[in-house]
């Protein structure tokens, strides 16, 4: 039947997704693809290490052929080596471009065979004769699978989420809680939490699927911080695709015939990017040769604009004072901090003591970056969502039902539902003007000239003229424009 579904393997971080139009279903598909796996351990050992060293060739090839060639490629090596994919594999895999009713995910690295994101057993346990396929379930959250306790033992089931710690009251060093400021008071800040929240909502469904694996060291987790770290920031640039009628990557229309972006790709060539190009699409393990893939830091924490950024599983006040020491053994006494897991973000001061002369932290509890909420994701063990049974009625994910709607309509609803999105823009709007009060005392120029060239400026020069000084930051502030 013309059931389609994705078959996915992961090995080494990596997904390798290959495109199954017809017999999707468990009955189908599902069957044939647990069928492989040998029931006896000797055995199982030994198909697990094949797989393994088969796609350590894919990766060896990949990396020859596609992800280090600065966005040129050998087509014909392109075609004959990697058509089996319909995607380019990724540590972070964008699966909403695609149509399909069930998904198999056989995960090398964690041993653990998945169907549908949501129901997990041990790739060396699975229940054989359709038990594993009769044990799913409803779960009482809606779109959410889940296995049966009934039909399935409990050590045959997995899970892939890492453990999140309990909040840790403990900061060695003299401080104050504050409120953040989550008020957006000019065109610019509100630009920018728009934008902010538009890449929330792109990533909602990889956050939900994948986001509880992610550790703050993993390609997906630093790729997706960095990128609302650096927009929040006003060092992101924007660029738009030639006018079309169409989505060049999201379009699902059978008639369409736009010419769309190519599936392996990893790079934006000029007809995409003009003279950006070769510009690397977010998310792929394309890079220059003798580079790392992606464009954040390799590290959890880093400066950026004199902030320093933390990237924690769990925000509590332990994770401050490390972030603090941290930026005091760099050798600053006097700084900003942002620290940000995949759903929350805090603020912090850093100064010292005109008293004591010792460190003290201004800092802020943390506040949600959107509407999800870690108990959304799907990643945990089946138990964690109970089975439906009769009668039961369906529990709804608010969060995730808000993020649906027109959540983004006005600034309101961004500041009620994307509190730590405004409260970031605002945070390094502060570190801006601060970097500017430290500058020179002024441009030698009147005002009102300067305001008059500001309207023929390119985008870069308009971020420089913002950290100028604070009189002058107020004109690029005060003159916003949306240039192609």
């Amino acid at each position: 039947m013309g059931t389609r579904a994705l078959e996915i393997v992961r090995f080494n971080k990596r997904y390798y997704i290959r495109y199954h139009r017809l017999d999707g279903y468990c009955r189908g598909l599902g069957t044939k693809i647990v069928a492989r796996i040998p029931t006896d351990t000797q055995a199982y050992r030994e198909w697990l290490q094949r797989k393994r060293d088969r796609y350590v060739e894919h990766e060896r090839r990949l990396e020859e052929h596609i992800y280090s060639r600065c966005g040129e490629s050998d087509s014909e090596q392109d075609d004959a080596s990697f058509c089996q994919f319909v995607l380019l594999p990724s540590e972070l895999p964008q699966l909403n471009q695609l149509d399909f009713e069930y998904v198999y995910i056989l995960n090398l690295d964690c041993e653990v065979f998945t169907v549908n994101f949501g129901a997990h057993w041990k790739l060396s346990s699975i229940p054989r004769d359709d038990v594993w396929r009769l044990a799913m379930a409803d779960s009482m959250y809606a779109y959410k699978p889940t296995l049966s306790l009934d039909a399935c033992p409990e050590e045959m089931m997995a899970s892939l989420a890492l453990e999140y710690s309990r909040r840790d009251a403990k900061l060695d060093f003299d401080s104050r809680v504050v409120n953040p400021m989550v008020e957006i008071n000019n065109p610019g800040q509100a630009l920018l939490a728009r934008v902010l929240t538009e890449v929330l909502l792109k990533h909602k469904d990889e956050i939900i699927r994948f986001g509880r694996e992610w550790h703050p060291s993993s390609f997906p987790f630093r790729e997706l911080i960095f990128a609302i770290v650096s927009i929040a920031s006003g060092q992101a640039s924007f660029h738009s695709f030639p006018a079309r009628f169409c989505h060049p990557r999201d379009c699902l229309r059978l008639n369409c015939d736009t010419h769309h972006l190519p599936d392996l790709t990893g790079w934006f060539d000029q007809e995409w990017a003009g003279n950006h190009a070769p510009l690397l699409d977010f998310g792929s393990m394309s890079h220059w040769p003798g580079e790392a893939a992606g464009v954040s830091p390799n590290e959890t924490m880093y400066w950026l604009e004199d902030v320093l950024v933390s990237l924690v599983l769990v925000i509590d006040d332990k994770a401050v004072g490390e972030a603090a020491s941290w930026g005091i053994e760099q050798g600053h006494d006097n700084f900003q901090v942002t620290i940000l897991s995949m759903f929350e973000v805090a603020f912090a001061e850093v100064s010292t003591s005109g008293t004591t002369g010792e460190p003290y932290i201004t800092y802020t509890k943390p506040i949600k970056l959107s509407p999800l909420d870690p108990d959304y994701c799907m990643s945990t063990h089946p138990r964690e969502r109970p089975e439906r049974k009769p009668g039961m009625g369906v529990q709804q994910a608010w969060g995730e039902r808000i993020m649906q709607s027109n959540c983004t309509g006005t600034m309101a609803r961004i500041r009620s539902q994307f509190p730590g999105v405004c409260a970031l823009v605002n945070f390094f709007s502060v570190a801006s003007s601060r970097r500017a009060a430290v500058m020179s005392a002024g441009p030698p120029f009147p005002p009102e000239i300067y305001s008059r060239l500001l309207d023929f400026v390119d985008y870069d020069t308009w971020k420089s003229c913002c950290v100028v000084s604070p009189a002058f930051r107020r004109l690029p502030l005060a003159n916003i424009d949306l240039m192609t």
